[in-house]
């Protein structure tokens, strides 16, 4: 019999399999650019995390090693990036500085395929979609501790946006600083969400330390490099950007703490294809009546059998003591069932608007 095969006959018959690999991504990314095409014509997002998440899945089943699952979907998470970042178009802005969470959300739905573009604050996050100097921004909408970011649903009820995507991010605060030490932390600085998710850590441990609010926790984290007595909270990646230590880990109050994040796009005349996705985002105000609220929402919702996963009411800033109502719901691939339920919410509400069809994402 033949006895073992020599490194050169190794290598070869790695050079080979490479190649073989190289051709097959390349042929996948072709498929991926006449899907992008595909979706175009149906005006549809990019970001499909339904579809990822079953890509992601049945690789784990085909999976007969030595590579464990993890490794696996790890390299096709790569592969599927870069398709998409093919199918991606402009530029994107996110709350920044570099290394934020809305920086790493906006990486997660994009791959790195557009030109991301940081902004100073959320407003400069939907004035560039506004204005057209971007295609895309990521805001976060909602954290699973501290609620709504109100200044996001306020701009949103002014109209002139629509909702096209959502991803959810888990959230791990680090506290970071020069030093690393704890007793070096006078001032501990952060986004007021931020520091509403560590109120009690914060309380325990640093209940002396002055806090500051920031526009981000980037900006937290670039302010910490600059002066030794401000501790951080930020995230571990920000740690490696700004030359930061960590003080302590984990440190937010709430372990399953996570954000929504949603990508806005810039409204146009071109109606809404509620068939574009499995979740819908409307705002409306009803009228001042008894009942109201039953009548234009609960009861059209529940006649549909449609499931309601979000509802929220802000101050309007139209009317004193009026309010706006956001809501999520559910909506299935029947399209036409859908747009009676929208039809019939608008013609019981006092204003109405319909925020998106899109994909519900899924916790990274």
């Amino acid at each position: 019999p033949p006895g073992p095969k020599t490194l050169s006959e190794l290598r070869k018959e790695i050079d080979s399999i490479d190649a073989s690999i190289l051709a097959s991504v390349n042929k996948r990314a072709r498929v991926a650019s006449e899907i992008a095409h595909a979706k175009k014509r149906m005006s549809r997002s990019v970001y499909d995390p339904r579809r990822e998440g079953q890509v992601k899945r049945k690789v784990r089943k085909l999976n007969k090693g030595p590579l464990p699952d993890g490794a696996v979907v790890s390299i096709f998470k790569g592969i599927i990036d870069s398709c998409r970042a093919l199918q991606s178009e402009g530029r994107v802005s996110y709350l920044g500085p570099e290394g934020s969470f809305s920086h790493q959300a906006s990486a997660a739905i994009f791959g790195g395929g557009n030109e991301m573009v940081a902004r100073s604050s959320i407003e400069d996050v939907f004035e560039s979609v506004r204005t057209g100097s971007v295609s895309k921004g990521v805001v976060p909408i909602e954290n699973s501790t501290e609620g709504s970011v109100a200044s996001v649903l306020e701009t949103f009820s002014g109209g002139g946006f629509r909702i096209t995507g959502e991803v959810y991010e888990k959230i791990n605060h680090f506290l970071l600083s020069k030093t690393g030490s704890l007793r070096s932390v006078k001032t501990v600085a952060s986004h007021p969400q931020a520091l509403g998710q560590c109120r009690g850590w914060l309380s325990a441990n640093l209940s002396d330390a002055e806090t500051v609010e920031l526009p981000s926790t980037a900006a937290a984290a670039a302010l910490a490099a600059k002066d030794r007595s401000v501790g951080a909270i930020s995230s571990a990646y920000c740690a490696s950007i700004y030359g930061l230590r960590t003080v302590t880990e984990h440190i937010e109050d709430n372990p399953l703490n996570a954000t929504r994040f949603v990508v806005v796009e810039k409204s146009d005349e071109t109606p809404l294809d509620t068939g574009a996705g499995n979740k819908v985002s409307i705002t409306f105000s009803i009228k001042d009546e008894p009942g109201a609220l039953h009548k234009t929402l609960f009861a059209p919702l529940a006649s549909a059998g449609v499931n309601l996963t979000r509802i929220e009411s802000r101050p309007s800033s139209d009317k004193l003591w009026k309010y706006n109502f956001f809501v999520d719901f559910e909506c299935g691939p029947e399209k036409e069932k859908t747009d009676r339920l929208l039809d019939r919410i608008e013609s019981l509400s006092s204003s109405f608007s319909v925020l998106g069809c899109y994909f519900s994402g899924s916790s990274r």
